[in-house]
């Protein structure tokens, strides 16, 4: 059970690229609160050399945990170019699991690749940089 209280209409939302702090998109969680590092298990990241993806695997992924509400989320969700409505799009927002640098392990809301990983480059690692 997780000692971070989120509010009616807010979420936890694990980040693993252009979203995180430092990169070109974290101006989109400019209203988030930054909970912290995290590790996601069973996923792997590859790139297309401008953003990263993550699909299921036997890796790990490196990001960061926000707390968000509603409103960000919607943008978010355009961002990713992901339809709640028809579950559908280049990424679809899916629950899951991370680990907090502190252990502490937390359940949020992330953005799965949903689209064919071929001609993509594997990151080895699992952290986008």
């Amino acid at each position: 059970m997780s000692n971070i209280s989120t509010g009616e209409n807010e979420i936890l939302m694990f980040t693993y690229g252009t979203l995180k702090r430092g990169h070109y998109n974290n101006k989109f969680l400019d209203g988030a609160e930054f909970i912290g590092e995290a590790i996601m298990k069973g996923f792997e990241m590859y790139s297309n050399g401008a953003y990263p993806m993550i699909v299921e695997g036997d890796g790990i992924v490196y990001g960061e945990v926000y707390k968000v509400n509603l409103e960000d989320l919607l943008r978010i969700d355009r961002l990713e170019e992901y339809r709640e409505d028809i579950d559908d799009g280049v990424y679809l927002r899916r629950k899951g699991e991370v680990e907090l640098k502190s252990g502490e392990k937390v359940d949020v809301e992330y953005y799965l690749w949903n689209r064919s990983i071929l001609g993509l480059k594997k990151i080895e690692r699992g952290e986008f940089k």
